[in-house]
């Protein structure tokens, strides 16, 4: 018995996955873009700290709060961007936007409402599935009504049967 448990452990060996030939180019090629402009890469880490902290929290399948959240954490870095790249991309810029709190705040601010707009949203899209749901409760009760009173009681499932399984009354 115990040698059978040993074999069954043996097969079930953990699968590691291996990334495909493109995803290690895509990889390799992000790698070498972050250190080539590694101002732009240092104001992104800090700017999009939301994001991972969303990409954690979200249980979900679809990761919905991720890319909302991403996306307004990424609107809220793109002017501070604009200013970094048109002042020559230099970590002496970089520094200056990132220790500025007003910089900051408005980037988190932004991850923020992209908070508040996944929350919303959620709620609001259970809201109609919920009423859609209802909806289609109330036609489905019509229509077994209506079939009772064209079929009769019979077609409820509800009438007692014999032990043949054939209905004790007429209805």
């Amino acid at each position: 018995m115990a040698k059978k448990v040993k074999k069954e452990k043996k097969k079930k060996k953990v699968k590691t996955q291996k990334m495909s030939r493109k995803a290690q180019l895509i990889t390799a090629g992000f790698i070498v873009l972050a250190t080539l402009f590694l101002p732009t890469t240092l104001l992104l880490c800090v700017g999009m700290l939301p994001t991972p902290a969303a990409a954690l929290w979200d249980r979900s399948k679809k990761k919905t709060m991720v890319i909302t959240v991403g996306a307004m954490n990424l609107a809220g870095c793109s002017p501070f961007l604009m200013k970094l790249w048109g002042h020559g991309n230099s970590f002496d810029k970089a520094f200056d936007i990132i220790f500025n709190p007003e910089t900051i705040i408005i980037i988190y601010v932004a991850a923020g409402a992209g908070y508040a707009i996944s929350w919303a949203m959620t709620d609001i899209t259970a809201t109609i599935l919920y009423k859609r749901g209802r909806g289609r409760q109330k036609a489905i009760t019509k229509r077994q009504e209506e079939l009772v009173e064209r079929w009769g009681k019979g077609v409820t499932g509800k009438i007692a049967l014999d032990p043949d399984g054939f209905p004790l009354e007429q209805g």
